[in-house]
């Protein structure tokens, strides 16, 4: 009916049984109609295959009907049917009234649009927390905890640089990220907690509660975050520590002191590289002082074109008050000169600043023995090794001029007995082909593997084992040092593993007052040829020098039920008859007084 006109019907009773009846015909009509349309719809392709097509008005004005119309509980029939969806659609996450409301909910948009916006907050948050680690590092800092992108970071530095503050931020900064895997490895344990616990509680507040530790502590060597992530804290002079790496899954790893440190590359070879493939932007930074000797993994990595290096010192550190007069207090208080290699390694981070000041071997020679003399002696120096390299040494001694000459030597990592064994002998062999000699080789081996030693006498049938006589090692370093000084003991171009070890040996230094201590450091370098020569040296020095008494040298093993050593003293397990037991009744194998 066009708009703007208005029509008025009345009823009369002339006409009431007439509209009456009409009224009927037109609602069985109506209803029919209502039917013929709902088969229509049930039936039709757009229900029963899932199809839209156009719904005519007519039959949008039945299906309202039905679905506004009052039901039994007084609620219309859509109110009750969605009712009965969700609740079938809560029961079974699974059904298909559950697909069918995920799929109206959920615009194919909506959840793109979710984690747009969740990772936009994620990003702002994760973005403001780095900001706040990162504004109190300087330019030079800030260059090694911006890069992301290289796998290997190698940043040797002097002391009072900054670098322990930078190595806690570091760890932070992987720690934020969800499921991250973070290793910190310092020299030891204790060393490691010592070093770290304060500046990884400084960026740890810095970050506020971006970062919460759920479990676990600095000083318990774990500590567990709670978006997944956990910082595992080891120390490199312990099996065992170290063991916890294998395994695990790792994406950043953090190595401090690593110019310092003892089998560095057996550690990053075996493990650490293994364990950081699992993440694609897995990283290991090493961190430290320049390292003390010439021989060490450090200087491989420095030299290693693959690796991203950084360098700098205390003068670029703006933190540092009166920088200009940090190098005279120095140099007065520990009587050196601005150019001594102390100043130059700690405080100016040269790598090629070595610690000549504490070198073992001060001093040694080389010479070739004549091939014509008859020698008197002839010794082959054992060293076991495995995490160390193992060395076996050939040695000949002449009575008259007072000489030992160290003419051939073998040092490798990770053999065991059947390797060492048979170096052992073809050393024997190479002794007894190319000198003249009065009498056999004596073998003399490490103590610390005494079963090997007899292995060698039993099961490789090799004469003349000895365990070596190892006390009073003090003052046998000294002697051994000062006869290769003074040509006593003289090296040959086929002792190549003792010359390196000659000229990286060096002593401990005090952490805190940094002077010589007389104790060889281990960690730096451990000189497994020159153990071996020490061995043998104080057989020589009872064989041919005449400075050890009669009761004390190396005895050697003489069947398979024996081992013999002598002692001055027994502190436990001392039998009345002066026998020391070391092995069970079927071995029979002591120790005699």
């Amino acid at each position: 009916m066009p708009s703007g006109m208005n029509t008025t019907k009345q009823n009369t009773p002339n006409n009431f049984a007439n509209n009456k009846a009409l009224a009927s015909a037109n609602g069985k009509k109506k209803n029919s109609k209502k039917v013929a349309a709902t088969q229509a719809i049930t039936k039709s392709p757009a229900i029963t295959q899932g199809r839209t097509k156009r719904i005519t008005p007519e039959v949008q004005d039945i299906i309202r009907d039905k679905l506004l119309g009052t039901e039994k509980n007084g609620h219309s029939y859509i109110t009750n049917f969605i009712d009965n969806f969700m609740n079938e659609a809560k029961k079974d996450p699974n059904s298909q009234a559950a697909r069918l409301l995920a799929s109206a909910i959920f615009d194919s948009k909506l959840l793109d649009t979710l984690d747009e916006t969740l990772n936009k907050q994620m990003n702002r948050d994760y973005g403001f927390a780095l900001y706040q680690i990162r504004k109190t590092l300087y330019d030079k800092q800030q260059e090694v905890f911006d890069n992301d992108t290289d796998k290997i970071i190698l940043a040797i530095c002097s002391r009072r640089s900054g670098k322990t503050e930078l190595m806690g931020r570091l760890l932070v900064k992987r720690l934020l990220k969800p499921d991250q895997h973070v290793v910190y490895i310092n020299r030891s344990f204790d060393a490691a907690v010592r070093q770290i616990q304060k500046p990884f509680d400084t960026a740890l507040q810095a970050v506020g509660d971006s970062l919460k530790i759920v479990q676990g502590s600095i000083g318990g060597g774990l500590v567990q975050f709670d978006n997944g992530s956990w910082l595992l804290i080891v120390g490199n002079n312990n099996a065992a520590d170290v063991n916890k790496i294998r395994g695990e899954k790792v994406a950043l790893v953090i190595i401090d002191e690593f110019g310092h440190m003892r089998h560095l590359k057996e550690l990053v070879q075996e493990v650490l590289q293994p364990a950081t493939i699992d993440y694609a932007d897995s990283q290991m930074a090493f961190v430290g002082t320049p390292p003390r000797t010439k021989v060490s993994f450090a200087h491989e990595l420095w030299n290693n074109g693959n690796v991203k290096r950084y360098h700098w010192t205390f003068m670029d550190n703006p933190f540092i008050p009166n920088k200009d007069q940090v190098i005279p207090q120095v140099c007065a208080m520990y009587g050196v000169t601005p150019d001594s290699m102390f100043i130059r390694r700690e405080y100016f981070g040269d790598v090629n600043a070595y610690d000549d000041e504490a070198i073992y071997i001060k001093k040694y020679f080389k010479q070739e023995p004549p091939k014509d003399k008859l020698y008197h002696y002839a010794y082959v120096g054992i060293d076991w090794g495995y995490e160390d390299k193992a060395a076996v040494v050939a040695m000949i001694a002449d009575k008259n001029d007072k000489k030992m000459y160290i003419v051939k030597d073998w040092s490798e990592a990770k053999k065991g007995i059947t390797e060492i064994s048979s170096k052992a002998q073809e050393m024997v062999k190479y002794l007894k082909e190319n000198y003249k000699l009065d009498r056999e080789p004596q073998v003399i081996c490490d103590t610390n593997e005494k079963s090997a030693a007899q292995d060698l006498y039993t099961t490789y049938h090799i004469p003349n084992v000895a365990l070596a006589y190892k006390y009073d090692k003090d003052y046998a370093l000294d002697q051994l040092s000062d006869w290769f000084a003074a040509s006593t003991v003289v090296l040959t171009d086929n002792a190549k593993a003792t010359i390196e070890d000659a000229e990286n040996m060096i002593w401990k230094r005090d952490e805190d007052t940094d002077t010589i201590l007389h104790e060889l450091d281990e960690d730096a370098y451990h000189g497994n040829a020159m153990m071996a020569v020490l061995y043998c040296s104080r057989q020589f020095a009872y064989d041919v020098m005449g400075l050890i008494a009669e009761n004390k040298p190396a005895k050697e093993i003489t069947n398979a039920q024996e081992m013999v050593q002598q002692y001055e003293t027994f502190e436990d397990d001392r039998t009345p008859n002066g026998i020391l037991e070391l092995g069970d009744a079927e071995t029979a194998r002591h120790f005699v007084r």
